[in-house]
């Protein structure tokens, strides 16, 4: 009998910390992948406290993603924005910024449910928020002014 009680009070133990782990660890992910290196540590930082503030308060989500392969594919941004968003039918409104310094890429992409309201010159007036600061290689200030500039964008979208 005390070995049931043992094993089921071990048991019992087991579930009850896996389940308040797993939250916590979704809420953990960075929002900022810097694969490049493009970002000091403080930046990396204070740019991904901004975004996952933005996330607690709104539910909508903004990524920034440096990476020296094929960012401009639409399959590595699926896969990316898959990896914070496993609810795939009540998706939150989704921007991510595109960066590469070895390929010399900027681009955003937007998922499925953002895509009917925005249109390409919109597209381009966020990333041109940031585009003076890329050019005086201030990498941190332009995620920045685009990040804030895509999240005035999806703040101007109807709620769910």
């Amino acid at each position: 009998m005390k070995k049931i009680f043992v094993l089921f009070y071990g048991l019992f133990f087991f579930t009850a910390t896996n389940a308040q782990l797993v939250p916590s660890i979704r809420e953990s992910k960075k929002l900022v992948l810097d694969h490049e290196k493009i970002f000091t540590t403080k930046e990396f930082n204070s740019l991904d406290s901004m975004l996952q503030k933005y996330r607690e308060v709104t539910g909508r989500v903004v990524l920034i993603s440096t990476d020296t392969l094929d960012v401009s594919s639409q399959y590595y941004t699926d896969n990316i924005v898959n990896q914070y968003i496993t609810d795939t039918a009540d998706r939150p409104f989704i921007f991510m910024l595109l960066l590469s310094r070895k390929n010399q890429l900027i681009l955003a992409s937007v998922n499925d449910k953002v895509r009917p309201f925005i249109k390409e010159r919109t597209l381009l007036e966020i990333l041109d928020a940031g585009i003076p600061s890329f050019r005086e290689k201030r990498s941190a200030d332009g995620s920045r002014l685009i990040c804030k500039k895509a999240m005035e964008f999806l703040n101007s979208l109807p709620d769910k």
